[in-house]
């Protein structure tokens, strides 16, 4: 009797299993391509005109603006590249197989948390200019001990 309820817990588990693994993903459309999206403009919660300061180990939130096309694309991520005390910043975008509206700018954000005093240099990713170089937003935060 006790082999019998192993056996039907067995094919219980193996039938939630293959139930679980059903491909039909007709409800959600499909991610088709992943790409770099210009950020347009940045907001520092804490900004002032030039310089923004922070006490170390405080968290400032950073939000970007970007373009996404209303229906088919969506914020997919950041890249976030750090050397030193610079930061180099990209935000990826995916699109979807279903049809795009007009595009409208969505705001994303991350947080920055220091554990170090000093002059940090960021650079967010704006596109490419006409000769097809990369085109960035620079931003400077200078963390403290305490204000």
């Amino acid at each position: 009797m006790k082999k019998l309820v192993n056996i039907g817990f067995a094919t219980a588990i193996l039938a939630i299993a293959f139930m679980s693994c059903n491909d039909n993903n007709d409800d959600f459309p499909e991610i088709n391509e992943v790409n770099r999206v210009a950020i347009d403009s940045i907001e520092i919660m804490k900004d002032s005109v030039e310089v923004d300061s922070m006490e170390v180990n405080a968290i400032q939130k950073i939000i970007t603006y970007s373009d996404y096309a209303q229906g088919c694309e969506g914020f997919y991520g950041y890249d976030y590249q750090i050397e030193d005390f610079d930061r180099l910043v990209t935000a990826y975008k995916y699109k979807t197989n279903s049809s795009c509206g007009q595009p409208k700018a969505l705001p994303w954000n991350f947080d920055f948390r220091p554990n170090q005093t000093g002059t940090y240099n960021f650079k967010f990713w704006k596109g490419k200019d006409s000769l097809d170089a990369d085109v960035w937003i620079e931003k400077t935060i200078v963390v403290v001990d305490s204000l």
